[in-house]
């Protein structure tokens, strides 16, 4: 049997611990943060807009958050801007189905641009440029998106009947035989949160799965679903070693986060009471650069620690090792 070579060493004996070391090296990759930069510049863009009462309890729930330690507070912050959406709360609820669609389109596109590359450099290939993930990531926005959509409208299915419990119950006659029969709408509701939790675990495996290897929309729902669904055991204990491998680093950028914030504060001029172009133009800087680090570090990582989560599930369930996959990448 030919020894592994130096650079493409045996991944069967890769510990999970150097998978994630080795995602949150792609991480630190300019073309990767730069990703990420855009991606969580323009998922703010799709942040609905919010009724009163609504606006002030995510006032209130930032507010909780920004008396949390730093690194605390940035990932509340990240999941608020990327969950908010999918709430569907307040009075304009097209409009926020509308931004959670779009958000799941935008980071189906960006994440898997990120995927591809941590892909690559995972299974010890020459990463793509970033242009090149973008464009091979948009030709597979269908594989990624189909399956969400159709899982999103099977439970959208099973919440109908509690949709028409609650106009039945507007009725006189009907009021009472509705109320007899709410178990049902109810068991049938209980299900569909289910699927969504099951959805919202399978959704950055759907996001690596066609990064790393060549699969049709059937196939990669299948096959994240599965991985789920057999091992919950070993993919929480990935997602703890995950976070224990970014969390030094988090700590560092946020840190230094909180410095360039004071050193903004003590070098940079007040703005004036109204405030022209150049001040407009500094706050865009301050709000996408210099105070999203965090932001921007976790989202990166975030799909760099999908790839390697699924390439350790597809070792383990399936016995296929890294240097054996039929990687996108090389298309």
């Amino acid at each position: 049997m030919t020894p592994p070579s130096p650079d493409r060493p045996d991944s069967e004996g890769l510990f999970p611990w150097r998978f994630f070391v080795r995602a949150l090296a792609c991480t630190v990759r300019v073309r990767v943060l730069a990703l990420a930069l855009v991606g969580t510049s323009v998922g703010t863009l799709l942040l609905p807009p919010q009724a009163p009462v609504e606006a002030s309890r995510l006032e209130a729930s930032l507010d909780l958050a920004t008396a949390l330690p730093g690194p605390i507070n940035h990932w509340r912050a990240v999941v608020g801007t990327v969950v908010h959406p999918f709430l569907l709360g307040g009075a304009a609820r097209w409009p926020a189905a509308a931004a959670a669609v779009g958000m799941l389109v935008w980071w189906s596109l960006v994440g898997g641009a990120i995927a591809r590359i941590a892909a690559a450099q995972l299974t010890f290939r020459a990463p793509p440029a970033m242009f090149a993930a973008m464009a091979g990531s948009a030709r597979l926005l269908g594989v990624r998106c189909l399956p969400v959509v159709g899982v999103g409208l099977a439970a959208a299915a099973l919440l109908l009947p509690l949709w028409l419990h609650g106009w039945l119950m507007h009725l006189p006659l009907l009021d009472f035989v509705s109320a007899l029969l709410l178990p049902i709408p109810l068991i049938l509701a209980a299900v569909a949160a289910v699927i969504l939790v099951l959805l919202t675990l399978n959704w950055p495996l759907l996001i690596a799965c066609p990064a790393v290897e060549r699969t049709d929309s059937f196939d990669a729902a299948s096959r994240a679903f599965a991985y789920v669904t057999q091992r919950p055991i070993r993919l929480v204990a990935y997602l703890v070693t995950a976070v224990l491998v970014a969390a030094p680093v988090g700590l560092v950028v946020a840190a230094a986060t909180l410095l360039l914030e004071r050193f903004t504060g003590l070098l940079l001029p007040t703005p004036s009471e109204e405030p022209g172009i150049a001040d407009s133009v500094a706050a865009f800087w301050l709000r996408t650069v210099a105070m999203q680090l965090p932001a921007v570090f976790y989202a990166a990582y975030a799909w760099c620690a999908a790839v390697a989560i699924y390439l350790l599930l597809r070792r383990d369930i399936d016995g296929v090792q890294v240097d054996e996959l039929e990687t996108a990448s090389r298309a």
